[in-house]
């Protein structure tokens, strides 16, 4: 978790402690997987991908996050921010980011809760916060003691003109469901405002 005195404190990357892939929908990962690697869990979504194979016929099929956040806490004036990027793992695009969004939820103080519309990050790498927490996650452990699958792909080795396919686009419409087929993790940070909190 980002410490208090950084910018974005309280970002981390968002999983249960005890599975080591940072890649949301990931199951839990053998010694040595890399991020492709690791089987997806269709409770929590599925990789995608988008290809031409040997035989030249085009293989696809959409990523998907299914999440309901929640905050186990009758505190009122709270949050929970999340960033959601996409990002290539395997393949001739390896390494690429294809952008991030923001969402989440805040809750008022007299404990009404809204939705926060998506909005757009970046169009290519994520926030230098995302950067942060996953620079963190890279040297934590899991609940169990094990080490995690390490977050491999940098910010400063990849241009802000990394080429996108002209297919990707990020929607801003309720109910988005990303059309990138590639690979999606995000991090959340966790806000409470200390006046009028309990």
């Amino acid at each position: 978790m980002v410490p208090t005195v950084e910018a974005g404190a309280g970002t981390m990357i968002d999983r249960i402690a005890k599975y080591g892939n940072p890649i949301y929908p990931a199951k839990m990962p053998s010694p040595g997987d890399t991020l492709s690697d690791t089987p997806t869990d269709a409770f929590w979504g599925q990789h995608g991908w988008h290809f031409t194979d040997k035989v030249g016929k085009l293989q696809e099929q959409d990523a998907l996050l299914k999440d309901k956040p929640q905050l186990l806490s009758t505190r009122k004036e709270s949050n929970q921010v999340f960033e959601t990027t996409a990002l290539a793992v395997k393949g001739v695009q390896e390494g690429t980011y294809y952008g991030s969004v923001q969402w989440g939820w805040e809750k008022d103080a007299i404990g009404k809760v809204k939705k926060l519309p998506l909005t757009l990050v970046s169009n290519d790498v994520p926030s230098s916060v995302f950067a942060r927490a996953s620079e963190l996650w890279n040297k934590a452990k899991t609940s169990e003691g094990k080490e995690t699958t390490p977050w491999t792909y940098g910010w400063s080795a990849i241009p802000r003109t990394t080429r996108r396919p002209s297919s990707v686009s990020l929607r801003r419409t309720p109910g988005w469901k990303s059309p990138i087929r590639e690979r999606q993790n995000r991090s959340i940070r966790l806000r409470r405002k200390k006046n009028g909190g309990k």
